[in-house]
């Protein structure tokens, strides 16, 4: 978006420390998610856990949404990393 918006889509370890990180500038959450989920399985899973920090196992993943003027920061969903999985298999 040209105003700056964004979501932010983290993947943690089970340590709620942060693996990777993806920004999309689409104008909805589902929209994002679903073009994360593409991305996913066009760049392909096992590829994607290759570039996690620390070596570490994904288990939950965040979706927030981050505005700017003014600055507003919120969570629009947390998953885990199983039904993230469902949702890349469905």
């Amino acid at each position: 978006m040209k105003n700056g918006n964004h979501f932010i889509i983290s993947i943690h370890d089970e340590k709620n420390r942060l693996l990777n990180f993806e920004r999309i500038s689409l104008k909805t959450a589902d929209g994002s998610y679903n073009h994360f989920i593409n991305f996913i399985k066009s760049y392909g899973l096992e590829n994607y856990k290759h570039s996690f920090n620390l070596g570490g196992i994904a288990t939950t993943l965040k979706m927030q949404h981050i505005s700017f003027e003014p600055y507003n920061e919120k969570m629009v969903f947390i998953k885990s990393f199983d039904e993230f999985l469902a949702d890349l298999n469905a």
